[in-house]
Formats: structure tokens, C-alpha cells, sequence
């Protein structure tokens, strides 16, 4: 199993839910961007939306704990890009 693996991104996805739990949330995005880049890479098209979700959510929480206007605007644009048919190739803030 590689680094690009699509367990080891269901994995880092998993991570992320539990660091963004502990309200660790730039440790939350670094998973979740990895996780993003492999589900991308590999085409899956039902895990790169749910984890765009998943960026939101944490972006949201983050932006709500610190008043952040750039996590605010992160967690719009993450939880836009689940409402589309395709998933986008949209760089994240995190």
C-alpha cells in the first residue's frame, strides 16, 4: 500500500474527523487535503465530495472558533463545490 492508496486516504480522512474533534484544525486540513489529492487523483467520485464536506465542516468550525474570515470563505467555497454534479479541481485554503 502506497501513499497515494485510497485506504490510506479513507485513513487520513479518518484522522482528520478526530483531529478537527480535538478543535486541531490546520492538522485536520493537512489530512484532508492529502485525502482530497488521492480521492482526485484516483477519480473516485463518491469520497472527493464527501471529503470537501468534511473540509467544510472544519473550516466552519475553525472560522467559528477564531473569527477567521479566510476559513469562513474556505468552508463556502468547499461546501459549493458539493453541490455540483462534477467535482471541480478547486485549490484549498487550508
Amino acid at each position: 500500500m502506497g501513499a497515494d492508496s485510497e485506504q490510506v486516504a479513507a485513513v487520513l480522512h479518518k484522522l482528520a474527523t478526530i483531529h478537527e474533534k480535538l478543535e486541531e484544525y490546520d492538522k485536520a486540513g493537512e489530512c484532508l487535503s492529502e485525502a482530497l489529492r488521492t480521492f482526485k487523483m484516483k477519480q473516485n467520485i463518491a469520497e472527493a465530495p464527501t471529503t470537501y464536506h468534511t473540509i467544510a465542516k472544519s473550516k466552519a468550525s475553525a472560522a467559528e472558533k477564531s473569527g477567521s474570515d479566510v476559513d469562513r470563505k474556505a468552508a463556502i467555497e468547499c461546501d459549493s463545490v458539493t453541490r455540483q454534479p462534477s467535482v471541480p479541481d478547486v485549490k484549498i485554503h487550508c
